[in-house]
């Protein structure tokens, strides 16, 4: 079946970009031949079709650019062959939409919308039966109603939680079905919606029958349905595009719906750079510098936005997020907005809207729509703009994040109303990320009406917080500081203790220092003193040896015989004058028969002990020069002998030629008896 166009003028290019293709862009529609016929089909047979498919699928434009042009064509004939098609979508005021989508499909002198939308509300399907039946009976026509985007009915009625809302969805939905089963009203309806909302359709009494009995699911291209959709446009425009470039396009849109008009943006953009080239043929160096299918849209929006300045890169921010939503599902959606209400969200002029809106549809960028109402509504041309524009992404997600901290302050002021207290304010930093929020944010209640009708009370409760917060704050300084004095005085006074501790410790290592030093003092002056007192005896004695009075001379010297440690150093003095003493005297102590090898003192001085060559130990009394004893154990010479340290033994050292090793001889004064040890040599 072919598709004949409905206009006589042919398109400036063969792609239409992001936009859904119009009526009179059907003669660019390719690849869809079979589904026109299979709705149509479906058409003849029901007065009721739901078109439902995947974002991107292409569902508006198989209806504008398919379904409308062959009935316009006569492709469908019932008693009338004239049609009449009426266009709308729910957006934010379903009733008044349809009656306005009625009026402009009549003849104007036919309707007025403000009297039909108010017929309606009273009315219903009847009222709209009772004002159009007369005006398509005299021009012999048939209705078409496309309610384009029926999901938004959905976040109209249902998500927005608000009774009168949901109601008028409600009789919206009523008014379609009874439309559609009227056998005497040449009505028809299509309705188009996101297959991911095909469940949502279980709100609504008899509308998930109505589907289940007609629904066209959208049915993705085949291969060849895509090279058709690619090189149909081309030829028609008498150019041709090289079999790399269209096997190309035609991998890179794949399966995914999404890509259509992804694809049809990309090829938009080659015919264009492709024109300027004057190559014969589009290539795949055309399409490449475009960006391809991947980066051409999020390359020709970021271009556009880059275009402005700083100030109103940010209100094209505040613009595209007031344009978009994300349901309970977390799915995006388009959320269409009139020039005013978008002028109050952004605090611009309306004329700076316009202007904003103009840079991002001109140039044949088409990523937004205006209606040409008195005051316009401005659409996002498509879905896919939300998810392949990366910037717009991340706006998006942010938008999201900034309704869910206003409704989270308003469900909390709204607590905080029913059970006053300042237990219920924000604190912490569950209070300084919602005030860094506000502050970066800084939202007005034209936005906030959007999500919430209790901005005001969000934003009382907010401050409430902060005051709360700061008068906590301030007391609880105040207890620090009272602390900080406290502390500071039980420092205070611990460190006087502490320093009182000090000085009495300094005090006794004072005093315990001065009497050690004078214990010191006074052994120093008591050695002296002795020290004193024994040079006048050496003197005494030396004079008594001068007067040949040894005896007496050794009683004095014997007297001061070093006892103690502590008088070690008189020693050396004690044995110089005794020696002294023996000089002057010249006394001799004869009786070894040999060589004498070694001298010993007793400790006490009064006896001195000789060891000979001829084996003999002697033993003499110093005062008087008397042997007092022969010692005679060796088998050789003495070598050496010594006293114990307390002169009651004496140790003897010589040599056994016979045996051959040394003898050690210890001989005790108590008895004449001896014990040797030997040792070898």
């Amino acid at each position: 079946m072919a598709i004949e166009p409905t206009t006589n003028q042919m398109p400036a290019t063969p792609f239409v970009g992001l936009n859904p293709f119009r009526t009179e862009e059907a003669i660019l529609f390719f690849g869809r031949r079979q589904h026109t016929t299979e709705l149509l089909q479906m058409l003849r047979e029901r007065h009721f079709i739901g078109v439902v498919g995947s974002s991107g699928s292409g569902k508006s434009s198989l209806i504008r650019a398919g379904l409308i042009p062959q009935l316009k064509a006569g492709f469908l004939v019932e008693e009338r062959d004239h049609w009449r098609v009426a266009v709308m979508k729910p957006g934010d005021a379903p009733l008044k939409n349809l009656a306005n989508a009625f009026a402009d499909a009549l003849p104007s002198s036919a309707l007025n919308a403000e009297a039909l939308t108010e017929a309606i509300r009273n009315g219903g399907a009847s009222a709209i039966m009772d004002c159009c039946a007369t005006a398509l009976a005299d021009e012999d026509s048939n209705l078409l109603l496309l309610v384009d985007q029926f999901e938004e009915l959905f976040r109209f009625g249902i998500e927005s939680n608000q009774p009168d809302k949901r109601d008028e969805a409600g009789d919206f939905v009523s008014i379609l079905l009874e439309l559609a089963a009227q056998q005497d009203f040449p009505c028809f309806i299509v309705l188009t919606m996101r297959s991911d909302f095909i469940g949502d359709c279980d709100n609504f009494y008899g509308l998930p029958e109505a589907l289940n009995r007609s629904q066209f699911l959208v049915p993705r291209l085949t291969r060849e349905q895509r090279r058709q959709a690619i090189e149909g446009p081309i030829r028609l425009f008498n150019a041709d595009i090289t079999p790399r470039l269209l096997d190309r396009v035609v991998n890179d849109v794949g399966d995914h719906s999404d890509q259509l008009p992804v694809m049809q943006h990309a090829l938009m953009r080659t015919w264009e750079y492709w024109q300027q080239s004057g190559d014969p043929a589009l290539d795949l160096s055309h399409y490449n510098q475009v960006g391809g299918s991947q980066a051409a849209l999020s390359r020709d929006a970021d271009a556009a936005l880059q275009s402005l300045s700083e100030a109103d890169q940010t209100l094209a921010k505040r613009l595209f997020q007031a344009l978009t939503d994300t349901d309970v599902r977390n799915r995006r959606i388009r959320r269409p907005a009139h020039v005013s209400e978008l002028a109050s969200i952004t605090g611009a002029t309306q004329e700076k809207v316009l202007a904003l809106i103009e840079n991002f549809k001109t140039g044949g960028r088409s990523f937004l729509t205006l209606s040409q109402d008195a005051d316009s509504i401005v659409d996002i041309s498509h879905e896919s703009l939300i998810r392949q524009w990366t910037t717009m992404g991340d706006w998006v997600n942010e938008e999201a994040d900034s309704r869910d901290m206003l409704l989270r302050l308003a469900d909390a002021a709204r607590y905080h109303r029913k059970h006053p207290g300042d237990d219920n304010f924000w604190r912490g930093s569950q209070l300084e990320v919602a005030s860094e929020w506000w502050e970066n944010r800084q939202p007005n209640s034209a936005w906030a009406g959007r999500y919430s009708d209790d901005f005001t009370l969000a934003q009382n409760f907010l401050e409430q917080s902060r005051a709360a917060q700061v008068k906590a704050e301030a007391e609880k300084e105040a207890q620090r500081k009272q602390a900080l004095r406290r502390t500071q005085k039980f420092v205070a006074m611990l460190s006087f203790a502490l320093i009182a501790a000090l000085v009495l410790a300094f005090y006794a290592w004072q005093q315990k220092n001065k009497a050690k030093e004078q214990e010191q003092t006074a052994r120093r002056q008591e050695r002296n003193a002795r020290k004193l007192t024994y040079i006048a005896n050496m003197n005494l004695a030396a004079d008594a040896i001068e007067r040949d009075n040894t005896g007496r001379a050794y009683e004095l010297l014997a007297q001061y015989l070093p006892a103690t440690v502590e008088e070690e150093n008189y020693r050396s003095f004690f044995w110089y004058h005794l020696m002294k003493a023996c000089r002057v005297k010249g006394v001799t102590l004869n009786g070894h028969g040999s060589d004498v090898w070694s001298v010993a003192w007793s400790p006490d001085g009064r006896t001195l002990a000789s060891g000979s060559w001829d084996k003999t130990i002697k033993l003499w009394e110093v005062a008087s020069g008397q042997e007092l004893r022969t010692l005679q154990r060796e088998s050789d010479s003495v070598n050496s002998v010594v006293f114990s340290p307390d002169g009651n033994a004496l140790a003897s050292a010589s040599f056994d030629p016979v045996k051959k090793q040394g003898i050690i001889r210890l001989w005790f004064a108590a008895s004449e008896e001896d014990v040797t040890r030997q040792r070898s040599k």
